[in-house]
């Protein structure tokens, strides 16, 4: 029963491939929501991986949840950030860093049917840049993450 609800809260593009997971839903429609002010409804990198990462220890998954593997896979590859690194202690206004060889990275949240990183402020606002948000959020959160790599390394 878990699974069935993690399978049928998987995003779809606007062409019907799957792609990843938001942070929280509404409990009573399953549709997409938000959480904090800070933390807009969107598709989210970090909380997806650890969804794949779960799908992918089943010992005999069935076809759907190999798809939706597939499918998150597949978004995962198509966002992932290269040779670019975030000090989270740079000042508002400070943008990622050009190093070659840096981890990849992953935005936390990406706008539903752009594929843009999103960063989210306690008013609401929504920025496009993580130079564009205060000290506070830059600090206080984790906007750009690794974890995808984890289960993306061997595919891609």
């Amino acid at each position: 029963m878990g699974l069935d609800c993690i399978l049928a809260t998987q995003l779809k593009s606007p062409e019907g491939r799957r792609t990843v997971w938001c942070q929280q839903y509404d409990a009573l429609t399953l549709q997409p929501c938000s959480a904090r002010n800070f933390e807009p409804a969107a598709e989210f990198s970090r909380e997806s991986a650890g969804l794949v990462k779960f799908l992918m220890s089943r010992p005999v998954p069935p076809p759907g949840m190999v798809a939706a593997v597939a499918g998150a896979l597949q978004w995962f590859a198509q966002r992932v950030i290269r040779d670019k690194y975030v000090d989270r202690n740079a000042p508002a206004g400070a943008d990622l860093e050009d190093r070659p060889g840096a981890p990849d990275l992953w935005a936390r949240f990406y706008e539903f049917n752009t594929g843009k990183p999103i960063f989210g402020e306690r008013d609401r606002k929504i920025y496009y840049s993580v130079a564009r948000i205060s000290f506070e959020r830059r600090k206080g959160y984790t906007w750009l993450c690794p974890e995808p790599g984890a289960i993306t390394s061997c595919y891609f």
